[in-house]
Order: structure tokens, then sequence, then C-alpha cells
């Protein structure tokens, strides 16, 4: 469903991406993960056509660069990390703006298109809420305003940066909860950028590892998430723990002195 073949994206003198190919299946859900600066959301931007490169990327086999912009956004739905926003417009207005692409130039939303919204409004648990301007909402109740106008789109292909960075645990796990569900219900195919290696391990079939522009690893959760390997990318020390069902549990460790090389309190007695 989405293959890049060696894709390159400089900034000036410096490479970002280096000769990158990835193969997305058809309803594969595939996680992106590295340390910052890896190359993660520039990956998901060049997919979506807001980077320049060189190479060949192509959704459905069809050569992004190629369709026009109502054409890739019928394809693919970008979810950024930090959209600039209309702070005066309700949420109920700025999620019906994903159906955009299925509207004609000159019409207006349907009945169909309004529905569409309303119900993911419904699962997101923003219905209650859906005249509020988005100057009012916090930095959760935004990001699941904006992971309902991507899913509006009705797009076969999903690239998410970060989807849940601002949600508190219980609402990263229904976040993704859903967009599993929906992607089982209507063959979505999903990218994303994940900074959280458990949930990524949790949701994602597979792992890509970025380091440095270039992919480190790739295969499933257990395969990629070893203690070793993430502390040479990420630079710290981890535990990875796997429960009796099988989930993959990342805990960062805390650097400690061996108890030998604590010091004393001064009036201590020797």
């Amino acid at each position: 469903m989405i293959d890049l073949e060696n894709v390159t994206v400089r900034f000036g003198p410096a490479v970002v991406l280096n000769t990158l190919s990835i193969s997305v299946k058809p309803r594969e859900w595939v996680g992106l993960i590295g340390p910052n600066g890896a190359g993660k959301t520039t990956l998901l931007r060049a997919v979506a056509q807001l980077e320049t490169y060189s190479g060949d990327i192509r959704v459905d086999g069809r050569p992004m660069e190629s369709l026009a912009h109502r054409e890739r956004a019928r394809l693919v739905a970008y979810l950024p990390q930090s959209p600039e926003l209309p702070r005066d417009m309700t949420i109920a207005e700025y999620v019906l703006l994903g159906r955009t692409p299925h509207i004609g130039y000159f019409g207006f939303e349907s009945v169909s298109d309004r529905r569409v919204c309303g119900e993911l409004l419904e699962r997101l648990e923003l219905a209650a809420m859906s005249g509020r301007r988005l100057a009012t909402l916090s930095g959760g109740e935004m990001q699941r305003v904006l992971l309902a106008r991507a899913l509006a789109q009705e797009a076969p292909v999903l690239l998410l940066d970060e989807p849940t960075s601002a949600l508190d645990l219980g609402r990263r796990v229904d976040a993704l909860d859903l967009l599993d569900d929906l992607r089982k219900e209507r063959g979505l195919t999903i990218l994303a950028a994940l900074h959280d290696l458990t949930l990524a391990a949790e949701f994602a079939s597979r792992l890509v590892l970025l380091s440095g522009g270039r992919i480190a690893t790739s295969g499933s959760p257990v395969e990629v998430l070893r203690e070793d390997r993430l502390s040479t990318h990420f630079g710290g020390a981890v535990r990875v723990l796997v429960t009796d069902d099988g989930d993959v549990v990342v805990v960062p460790r805390a650097r400690r002195a061996p108890k030998s090389a604590m010091l004393r309190p001064r009036n201590a007695r020797r």
C-alpha cells in the first residue's frame, strides 16, 4: 500500500533521510520509533508530499508526486504534531473540514458528510462539546479533535505523527484502540510515529527503528525492542519485559551509583 524506494531528504547540506526504503502492506499498522532527530516526522511529511525528496514514493501503486492535491487527500490523511489551527472555528466545523476532498468545488456538505463527522465525534467523546471553539480546548481535547478530522477524510492510509502525545495514559489507550478498530473495520493502513515504545509494541504489528536518517532495524516488536539496541540508539538504559501474554513492556532504568560508592552523611560514625 505504501512503498518508499531510496528516499532521500536534505535540509541544505544535512541529509535527514538517507536512501530509505520501506514497504507497508495493506491493512498493516507499522510504527516508526527512534530518538529525536531520527527522521520520523520527515519521513511522514515526505509521504504526505510536504517535503522535497529524491527517490520514489507510491501509495496503492500510484506515484504520489503525480497526484493532484484532492486525489492525494482522498488517498492519504496526515495528522501532524502541531498543525496551525483556526482558533475561532468550532469543533464540529473543524472536523467537517476533513470531508473537503469528497465535496465538489462549488458544493456543500451533505447529510452523509455530517453523519460521518457526527459518528466520529461520538466515538471520540467530543459530541457534547462540538460547539466549543478550538481556542478553548486543552491539549488532550485538541488532539482528539485533530484525530477526528483526519479520520473524517475516510482515506485508506493514515499517517500519524505522535497522535497521542498530549493525552493521558487512559485516553492514549482509548484513542489507539479506536484507531485499531477502525483499521479492522475499514481496512485502513497506518504508518505512525510513536514515542511510547510500550504502546507502539501493543498496537503496531511491525516496528521500524530509525536512527540518523537510516533504518537501524525493523521487524516484530519482540525482534526490534531489545535492551542493547534501544540503549544504543536512544542513549539511555532500559529494561524490556515480556509478559505471560506476550506483551512487550519497555521501562527506563535510572543510572544509580553502586551502594558501596554511595557517600555517607558527614556526621556518620566510622
